[in-house]
C-alpha cells in the first residue's frame, strides 16, 4: 500500500519515476519507527540543474515528514568523524555506514 501511494505521489505530483523503495525499522527508546528510503528519477526538470546520481529521500511514515539527504551532508559527517578519530587516536571510532542514510 505504501509502495503504490509513493508511486502515485512521485509520478503525478512531482513528475518523477520511483526507481526503488526500501523500508527498515529503526529502534528508539520509546518503540520502533519505520524509515522508508525512496530513490527517484526526475522525468522533467523546469530549471536545469546538475545532480550527481538520483536524490535520496528519507520519509518518516509515522510523522508524515520527509527531507532530502544530500551527498555533501554525508561527506561533512564523515569528515567530522575522521577529525574526532584523529584526536582520540587510531581505531577509537570506526567509520560506520548506515544503509538508511547512505544509499
Amino acid at each position: 500500500m505504501v509502495v503504490e501511494a509513493a508511486k502515485k505521489f512521485y509520478t503525478m505530483q512531482l513528475q518523477m519515476d520511483l526507481v526503488s523503495m526500501e523500508t527498515i525499522e529503526v529502534a528508539e527508546e520509546n518503540g520502533t519507527r519505520e524509515h522508508v528510503t525512496f530513490c527517484i528519477i526526475a522525468k522533467q526538470i523546469k530549471d536545469p540543474m546538475t545532480i550527481e546520481g538520483p536524490p535520496t529521500f528519507i520519509a518518516q511514515t509515522k510523522k508524515h515528514s520527509e527531507r532530502q539527504i544530500l551527498k555533501e551532508d554525508v561527506e561533512a559527517v564523515k569528515a567530522k568523524l575522521e577529525q574526532i578519530r584523529t584526536k582520540l587516536g587510531e581505531g577509537a571510532l570506526p567509520l560506520m555506514r548506515k544503509k538508511s542514510v547512505i544509499s
